[in-house]
């Protein structure tokens, strides 16, 4: 169910000069761990955020995310560390901290210029700070 207050998000679609044009892109995938932070007025009132790929179905999450779970972790993936980040699922709680995880990458801003994907949202750059 939206939230209250919630409308509709419009996403353009990057061609090969670089620009934005109608649709979908895989480049988009990129900015994926950084919608919390990108959506943060849409998100409020949000314990947690997350996505998965168009090709995943979901079920009944809350059958195995736990209150007990849930309050234990800022973020839920499939993967174990070093490849923590997985694109096609990922659940990250709404605080600060955890929003600000892909902005603290030194390779964030390289990600945002470049209008190619480079796998972001699989790994989140070579170095959290």
């Amino acid at each position: 169910r939206p939230a209250p207050g919630a409308r509709p998000l419009h996403v353009k679609r990057m061609d090969r000069s670089g620009s934005f044009s109608n649709g979908a892109s895989h480049k988009l995938n990129d900015f994926k761990p950084m919608l919390g932070k990108i959506l943060a007025g849409e998100l409020r009132g949000c314990e947690f955020w997350g996505y998965t790929q168009e090709d995943v179905l979901l079920g009944d999450l809350r059958a195995f995310l736990t209150e007990d779970l849930l309050a234990s972790v800022d973020t839920i993936s499939p993967l174990l560390p070093p490849k923590y980040n997985y694109g096609a699922f990922m659940l990250y709680r709404n605080s600060p901290d955890v929003t600000s995880l892909p902005f603290r990458s030194r390779d964030w801003a390289q990600v945002a210029r470049t209008g190619h994907y480079l796998g972001f949202d699989e790994w989140m750059g070579t170095e959290i700070a």
